[in-house]
């Protein structure tokens, strides 16, 4: 019985964890695409073949992330993207969807968010 109320309380703590700003400035290298198709709506939700779907949603208000390979090369990690002013970024992203690019800007971690404040999107040649 304790340790379920030992679980509980793990966990409650978790969930309800106090937010952070851990901050640093970043250059990442991965692509744009929108939310919904990446995270599951579709398949690919990704690359040249998706595009025009991705320009869609993100125009229509879906945020933007930036897909990125993990360093053992077997899954991806997804960054949010905002601007300068951490509202979203739909139409600065626009022109670089579906294609690699190197994204500057500042990495901010808030518990369980991790997003970009984009200064900079510069097309991978």
């Amino acid at each position: 019985m304790l340790i379920k109320y030992f679980f509980l309380i793990l966990s409650a703590f978790l969930f309800l964890a106090p937010s952070w700003d851990d901050s640093s400035e970043v250059i990442i290298r991965g692509e744009i695409v929108d939310s919904k198709c990446a995270l599951g709506a579709m398949s690919p939700g990704d690359g040249k073949s998706h595009k025009i779907c991705s320009i869609r949603c993100i125009k229509n208000g879906m945020p933007p992330l930036l897909k990125v390979r993990d360093r053992g090369g077997q899954g991806y990690r997804y960054y949010l993207l905002s601007d300068q002013g951490k509202k979203g970024a739909n139409e600065m992203v626009i022109p670089f969807i579906g294609q690699p690019v190197d994204v500057k800007g500042t990495l901010i971690r808030d518990a369980n968010l991790v997003m970009i404040e984009i200064r900079e999107i510069i097309p991978v040649k």
